[in-house]
């Protein structure tokens, strides 16, 4: 299960362009996941994918 602390994204909107399946951008500019149980990604590198912390599963 991945989860996104809105309070610690920073809207870069790299998570969603490597991820795109699980995670898009909401309206305020920042991620949001779409699929939190998505098989198609490896949860550890969605994490590893933000620089700010935000993910986490």
């Amino acid at each position: 299960m991945i989860i996104i602390d809105q309070e610690k994204c920073q809207g870069c909107g790299t998570c969603a362009a490597m991820y795109p399946a699980c995670i898009k951008m909401n309206e305020a500019g920042k991620a949001e996941v779409i699929d939190a149980e998505c098989a198609s990604c490896n949860h550890d590198e969605v994490v590893a994918s933000c620089a700010f912390g935000a993910i986490s599963k």
